[in-house]
């Protein structure tokens, strides 16, 4: 490390959505916090890190001045957290920051990113945790399928309403007065600005119109629900719908409802081709929505996507300040990915036995792993396979069967643990 770096929050100060986030983030350097600075004092501080709001016009005014700005990168070592980039107004990564790192709304130039920069999730508001108990509810002991909480923007998001709506009516029908506990057909509904009538988003959603901003933004602000009522909502959902946001397909709604132990459910390729995530993706038309809805019949494969998006979470809850001290204590990125896991469970007279393992492992550390697990529970696979290395040898071949059948298919993204 290179001890206590100096922590200037450009944007007005560090109480915003990101704040919380951005803690998580660093929680792997030492810092510590200045006063919201000028912009130039805080460019002729050595050792600094600065939070650039880069929807904030006066702040951004100033970095126009491109020279000044290369030429006092180079004489003091500053890096950048840039938060709220929507647009590509300034390209952040020529200024020449020690290291440069983006908070969400990645783009395709991040397939070229620097050895110094990294792009990061987009995160959690930061009043998420503070609601939200610690322990989540698994997914078969939830009380809704599905629920969407938010302002219907575009046809996109009507479309998505009108075909999860349809499915709930169709699944009510069918389980009728045989409630299951594993098929819930209830589902929670909050619209609170723009098409808010669901019967006309059930039939006449092509011809949704371009919702008024002006009028609707403030709408959606009047009348959305209260952050805990909101957050204690998506604790008793299974599935939650995730549409695009206003700019960009990353929305905060993904990460509120994984911290909530909910489902994403996304339309969008960039959080599995970004981030790796396993999310099931849909393009919200009703065929693709029934793929999801036929999980809620299969507990087994429910509970295991469910458990690989927890798995996901926290593995970026625990990993990403990892690589994030890495990058700003060396400024090279050691991880440029998480490496992501899948899981072989072992079913016996005894409780099962689950051997995790990398996704893309050789098959010298598949070997290893198999050691290691065969001597750490003692396996016996009984007559004909008492040998050591016959035992190895199964758990090697089961691995790679699990690793192939996990191989990801271009269309519907519905992935698990075998059971």
């Amino acid at each position: 490390g290179k001890g206590e770096w100096n922590f200037f929050p450009l944007d007005h100060g560090i109480d915003r959505w990101e704040s919380g986030w951005i803690t998580k983030l660093l929680s792997g350097i030492e810092y510590v916090e200045r006063s919201s600075a000028d912009v130039w004092e805080a460019l002729e501080t050595n050792h600094s890190i600065l939070v650039i709001n880069a929807h904030q016009q006066e702040i951004i005014a100033q970095f126009t001045q491109i020279e000044r700005v290369r030429n006092l990168l180079k004489q003091y070592e500053i890096g950048a957290i840039i938060i709220d980039e929507h647009t590509d107004s300034l390209l952040w990564n020529d200024f020449g920051f020690k290291f440069l790192i983006r908070l969400g709304f990645g783009s395709r130039k991040d397939s070229e990113t620097k050895e110094h920069e990294m792009l990061v999730p987009l995160g959690i508001p930061k009043y998420t945790k503070e609601l939200i108990k610690e322990e989540v509810l698994p997914a078969n002991e939830r009380r809704y399928a599905w629920g969407f909480m938010g302002r219907v923007t575009n046809k996109a998001r009507a479309k998505m309403l009108q075909s999860f709506l349809k499915l709930s009516e169709e699944r009510a029908f069918q389980i009728g007065a045989k409630w299951q506990q594993y098929a819930p057909s209830d589902y929670l509904l909050h619209l609170s600005a723009g098409l808010i009538n669901v019967t006309y988003i059930q039939n006449n959603w092509s011809e949704f119109e371009q919702w008024n901003s002006s009028v609707s933004w403030r709408s959606g602000i009047n009348n959305s629900i209260p952050n805990e009522a909101y957050r204690a909502a998506l604790g008793e959902i299974i599935f939650a719908p995730s549409p695009h946001g206003s700019n960009h397909p990353e929305c905060y709604r993904t990460y509120e409802s994984l911290e909530a132990g909910a489902i994403p459910i996304v339309s969008t390729r960039y959080y599995q081709n970004s981030f790796g995530a396993p999310f099931p993706v849909v393009d919200w038309s009703l065929d693709s929505i029934r793929s999801i809805f036929l999980l809620l019949d299969n507990p087994a494969q429910l509970k295991a996507l469910w458990l690989e998006c927890q798995s996901w979470w926290n593995q970026i809850l625990f990993e990403y300040p990892r690589i994030v001290a890495e990058l700003i204590n060396t400024r090279r990125i050691l991880v440029k990915s998480i490496r992501h896991h899948y899981t072989l469970t072992l079913f016996g007279n005894e409780l099962p036995i689950e051997i995790n393992f990398p996704s893309d492992a050789q098959d010298d550390e598949l070997k290893t792993i198999a050691i290691a697990a065969a001597n750490k529970h003692n396996l016996h696979f009984g007559a004909g396979c008492e040998s050591s290395d016959c035992i190895v040898q199964i758990l090697f071949h089961e691995m790679h069967s699990v690793m192939r059948a996990k191989r990801l298919p271009e269309t519907i993204l519905i992935t698990g643990v075998p059971s």
